[in-house]
């Protein structure tokens, strides 16, 4: 019975020592496997830019009959939506309506939820013809982000186009109304903290409580995007012994992101933040136009102090 225990116990040993190095050797196949695959995904996509269109296809065709997309359920699935999408490009400048659009309307269906697939079939039946299928999809693309900028440019062209303003009025309050947000972050020595800013174009108030952070003055690093404008940044000094309240000012700006604070550190910042919608040119254009269409100019210009007007969509 002890030898046969023993016998188990080396067989289970040498099993356990075959099979370890075996299964890094699977697991070294499947990487090389994957970097092959990507490597030919690439491939294909160069082909497309330097504008061998026919070679790319042939080229992508293969791989997706050889992998074709079914499911989203694999880390390499974003590349074979990678495959669709060139496919579909190449067929499209090669005339072929209908392979691009079915090479289009295939990534959509593989990740219905991704709204880069949707604006990608929408402008593409825009540039096709379809605008119904276009129209289709930008709404369903909306529906799953109403701040998509590029989508709603795009929806509010193509109903200025057919003369629907009350579609261009309701795509735009739809937008302008959408909830999203940037990101502030603020350093001062060793310690960070992050906030969030509505964009709306509304100023904010933002409060950030501080520990101490040692002796002398200290400086506050603020990080923050393109979007987002800082009106003030207000600080409250801490509780002292044997003094009524707190100190407060403002502190000094000693650059765009960069303010000197008095000393001891204080105990909260209060900062005045706000962000603006972001909106370009030609779609703004096309908005006004619809208001003053329908009558509505006046209650256009309650939203017009909350934009950033600039020159392309996100």
């Amino acid at each position: 019975m002890y030898l046969a225990a023993l016998g188990l116990g080396l067989t289970g040993l040498f099993v356990q020592r075959v099979r370890e190095p075996a299964l890094r050797g699977i697991e070294a196949l499947v990487d090389a496997s994957a970097e092959g695959w990507l490597a030919r995904v690439d491939e294909g996509e160069a082909l497309l830019s330097d504008g061998r269109y026919l070679e790319a296809a042939v080229f992508l065709e293969d791989l997706d009959a050889r992998f074709p997309a079914r499911t989203n359920i694999h880390a390499l699935d974003k590349d074979r939506e990678r495959i669709l999408a060139a496919l579909g490009q190449a067929n499209e400048a090669l005339g072929r309506k209908g392979r691009a659009l079915d090479a289009y309307r295939r990534a959509v269906a593989f990740d219905p939820r991704n709204v880069e697939n949707h604006y990608a079939l929408a402008v593409a039946a825009i540039r096709l013809g379809e605008e119904d299928e276009a129209a289709r999809h930008l709404d369903l693309l909306l529906d799953i982000y109403p701040p998509h900028q590029r989508g709603v440019r795009e929806r509010i062209a193509l109903d200025t186009e057919r003369g629907d303003f009350p579609a261009v009025r309701r795509a735009f309050e739809r937008y302008v109304q959408s909830f999203r947000v940037e990101a502030i972050e603020i350093t001062i020595g060793e310690h960070t903290a992050e906030a969030m800013v509505p964009v709306d174009g509304e100023p904010h108030v933002l409060r950030f409580g501080l520990p101490p952070v040692g002796q002398g003055p200290s400086v506050l690093e603020v990080v923050r995007s393109e979007g987002v404008d800082l009106a003030e940044v207000r600080w409250v000094g801490r509780v002292r012994a044997g003094v009524d309240g707190r100190d407060s000012g403002v502190a000094e700006p000693a650059s765009a992101n960069r303010f000197e604070l008095p000393e001891p550190a204080p105990a909260e910042l209060f900062i005045t933040a706000s962000a603006a919608i972001p909106l370009d040119a030609d779609t703004w254009r096309r908005v006004e136009t619809a208001y003053r269409n329908l009558l509505a100019s006046e209650e256009l210009e309650r939203w017009a102090p909350r934009l950033e007007i600039g020159e392309g969509a996100q």
